[in-house]
């Protein structure tokens, strides 16, 4: 399974990839080592369309979790 971990906005984000049998690819990700989300109701058949997804939605989970850690101070 294709992982790639990069650090946004202060967190740790780690994607996981995984394709189905039939060439279909889903995401899943963790910030932090917590907060785990995934996708696989809506698989796409290029890796890249798939990994910038789920892209996309990690880094607006870590900019919410950040909102919310600076609305708790």
């Amino acid at each position: 399974m294709p992982t790639e971990s990069f650090r946004y906005n202060g967190r740790q984000v780690k994607i996981e990839m995984a394709d189905d049998d039939h060439g279909n690819w889903n995401w899943s990700y963790t910030i932090d080592g917590e907060h785990r989300t995934e996708s696989r109701d809506r698989p796409h058949r290029s890796y890249e369309t798939t990994l910038k997804e789920a892209k996309i939605a990690a880094e607006r989970h870590a900019e919410a979790i950040a909102g919310t850690a600076l609305d708790e101070s």
